[in-house]
């Protein structure tokens, strides 16, 4: 197995269909990728859907599915870090979807040994308007580039999804549970000291990014919550940084602690 596909899924609705009817259209030869599913929180009816959906339409694929009544984004990926028969693991999100090419272009990249990140399109669930993105506008602006160093690709660095990693590189390492925000950017910054460039893919090879009412990320917090995280975040950062800081670029690690100070004066201001 080459390729672990982890999605973890939380009161999952109609978008969850469209998102592994995507992966089922993919160009990559099927035995060279694992999905591996896992469901947090609720059970039912969600389990009995699930199962019923891999039963008919995704019976020739490999699939892992799994169950944690935890209710945690970050808790289901370590889940399924954990379970990863792959050398390499890519993160979707149940309310996402990918184009049919994307895990082929990022598998190709991989196979010399470089970090894949794909395009990103950002999109409105409810008209499925475009939306202007900043991950999907450094990627237009890098690609025309062979390897992009890590300075200039930090932004890409800011989420799990559209790229792919190698089981090896995310070692130990996993997502703080902790965390309700900001938990991504962290765990990346966790494992970029074995990151030093990153390879873009084409710009048919997709990230749809669905941006709906009463995602995590969209969820309203009060300002104290959201000031609190972010200090917590910075010392989270700190630490990290200090246990190795000649592993890890000092440039990148102020870039994160500025990007840190910056959100919660925002939040302040709001």
């Amino acid at each position: 197995m080459f390729l672990s596909v982890i999605i973890p899924s939380y009161r999952p609705n109609t978008w969850f269909w469209q998102c592994l009817n995507s992966i089922r259209k993919q160009t990559l030869a099927s035995d060279l990728f694992e999905i591996i599913i896992v469901l947090n929180g609720d059970k039912e009816p969600f389990y009995s859907q699930i199962k019923d959906y891999i039963c008919k339409n995704l019976f020739d694929l490999n699939i892992n599915f799994i169950y944690t009544n935890k209710a945690s984004v970050s808790n289901a990926r370590n889940i399924g870090i954990d379970n990863a028969k792959g050398e390499y693991v890519t993160f979707i999100d149940d309310d996402d979807y990918v184009s049919s090419c994307y895990l082929e272009e990022l598998y190709n990249i991989a196979l010399s040994g470089k970090i894949g990140v794909s395009n990103v399109i950002a999109f409105i669930d409810e008209d499925n308007s475009i939306v202007d993105y900043y991950i999907s506008n450094l990627f237009q602006k890098l690609k025309e580039r062979q390897d992009v160093p890590l300075m200039k690709a930090r932004s890409f660095m800011s989420v799990p999804v559209a790229k792919i990693l190698p089981l090896e590189i995310i070692g130990t390492r996993r997502f703080n549970v902790r965390y309700k925000n900001g938990e991504d950017s962290l765990f990346m910054f966790s494992i970029s000291d074995k990151i030093k460039k990153m390879t873009l893919t084409s710009s048919e090879a997709i990230y749809y990014r669905r941006i709906r009412e009463g995602a995590a990320t969209t969820r309203k917090r009060s300002v104290f919550e959201k000031t609190m995280n972010r200090i917590k975040l910075l010392g989270s950062y700190i630490c990290i940084y200090m246990k190795n800081p000649v592993c890890y670029n000092l440039p990148f690690f102020l870039s994160r602690i500025v990007a840190t100070i910056y959100r919660m004066l925002i939040f302040a201001r709001v």
